[in-house]
């Protein structure tokens, strides 16, 4: 195979378009399988020595508030700087973090406020490498194949949250809760991943810095995806759609193991939860397989239709072979909702744009998720002494559809959830200029290695 046209410098074996994204693919997934399995066995030691349960909860704040503050700084730093550098140096500056870690652990001075600084730090590098990760993925894969590869990315972190807890916890529990182990593993998985990283030979992305940057072009630079989503209505209600969905996502993931819990055990909850993970990787390796919807917009609504029904099923239902179906068929339509969604963006952003607007959009996706947070828990406060046994004010009336007992308040609260989602969803459809953006809004040209028939430009000259 020759060397790509225009691909950075530092590539080993020069491969360039899907072969290119195949390495990151697997870098991806290798690393991260050593981060989680790491992250998974901090946390299980931070729970043991945290005396109360806010100790613990502010590792979850250090790892999220971070990476949601330098969003946008991190987009403008994937837009001027190479793309694969930003990402090397934000994967060594976080497993630098972890190595400081394994230091401390080895020589018994590991500390709860150690492991916060780990967090701030791997969020902040965090920040930095996803939209690199994106940004150059979607310069490396022809237009119509978008959707596709998409999903393969979408199937990285079902892959790593589905067997990182469980070799983790294999390990630990046969070395007597080493966590020297896992530490071990993590640094091989970072060596391979780094190594594949560095051998990939990416497009030359079009530069935003100059030598000398002023203050006024970076205030510009800052600006101007904001400015370029406000003068396209359907890219904002795009957005919108994505806070919505991740919100209603949030309060899935807090109040769902609760609700569980009152009418099932906690194995039932194991294996509703592993359901739940096999259905993300199901619904990726499907829509990978077919490439997905001839519309991504239609694609997305119906998508999120399907998840407002089942989240509205969830509730109706206090039976764990239900839910663990319920639970498949909705992680099983995620990919298709996330993927189309994504594939808009791909096409509509100009490149030398893409890791900034991305920045925006993990912004707008990780604020969801804390606010849902805090929301789901007034919502259950508020709902359970509805429900919560049969002298409670709507046990003979909703309670007769819904049941009565410790958890059936939450229940409601989620068919309340699925029919609020599924209007949206409907509406949306419904309007035109949302469901055909595709056609009212015009593909930016891809200053990419691989045109729509997958070729490298300078081959196809030759």
């Amino acid at each position: 195979m020759g060397v790509a046209a225009g691909a950075e410098p530092g590539g080993v074996g020069r491969l360039a378009g899907p072969s290119a994204f195949w390495m990151l693919w697997a870098s991806q997934i290798v690393s991260l399988l050593g981060t989680d399995m790491t992250r998974f066995a901090l946390r299980l030691w931070a729970f043991r020595e945290a005396d109360e349960m806010s100790d613990f909860a502010w590792l979850t704040f250090f790892a999220e508030a971070p990476s949601l503050l330098l969003s946008p700084v991190a987009g403008l730093v994937a837009d001027r700087l190479p793309r694969k550098s930003v990402m090397a140096v934000s994967d060594a500056l976080s497993m630098a973090s972890n190595v400081a870690l394994f230091l401390m652990y080895q020589s018994g001075t590991m500390t709860l406020s150690g492991l916060y600084v780990a967090n701030a730090i791997q969020s902040i590098c965090n920040s930095f490498q996803w939209p690199a990760f994106i940004a150059t993925m979607t310069t490396l894969i022809p237009k119509k194949d978008l959707v596709r590869y998409g999903a393969l990315n979408e199937a990285i972190p079902a892959l790593v949250m589905l067997f990182a807890p469980s070799i983790a916890a294999g390990v630990l529990s046969s070395t007597n809760n080493d966590i020297r182990i896992v530490f071990y593993i993590e640094f091989a998985s970072f060596v391979v991943g780094f190594v594949i990283l560095v051998g990939a030979a990416l497009p030359r992305q079009q530069q935003l810095g100059k030598q000398h940057v002023a203050v006024a072009d970076i205030q510009h630079d800052l600006i101007e995806p904001f400015a370029f989503l406000r003068r396209r209505s359907g890219l904002c209600l795009l957005m919108a759609f994505l806070f919505l969905t991740n919100f209603s996502a949030g309060i899935n993931q807090v109040l769902m193991t609760p609700m569980i819990l009152g009418f099932a055990s906690g194995s039932a909850l194991g294996i509703i939860l592993t359901a739940s993970g096999l259905g993300g990787i199901a619904g990726s390796v499907l829509l990978s397989m077919y490439g997905g919807p001839s519309n991504n917009a239609a694609g997305m609504l119906v998508g999120c239709m399907a998840q407002g029904v089942l989240l509205a099923a969830s509730g109706l239902f206090a039976n764990s072979i239900a839910i663990v179906t319920i639970a498949f068929v909705y992680m099983m339509v995620i990919p298709t909702v996330r993927v189309c969604r994504q594939a808009i963006f791909q096409k509509k952003t100009p490149p030398e744009m893409l890791g900034r607007v991305f920045s925006i959009q993990r912004a707008i996706q990780r604020a969801a998720l804390p606010l849902s947070a805090v929301v789901s828990g007034a919502l259950a406060d508020v709902f359970e002494p509805y429900l919560i046994d049969r002298h409670a004010p709507l046990a003979n009336s909703i309670g007769a559809v819904v049941g009565v007992g410790k958890g059936r308040g939450i229940a409601l609260i989620f068919i309340l959830l699925g029919v609020g989602l599924l209007t949206a969803s409907v509406a949306a459809y419904c309007y035109e200029p949302l469901r055909c953006i595709e056609l009212h809004l015009p593909d930016c040209k891809p200053l990419s290695v691989v045109d729509d028939d997958g070729a490298s430009a300078k081959a196809k000259q030759r």
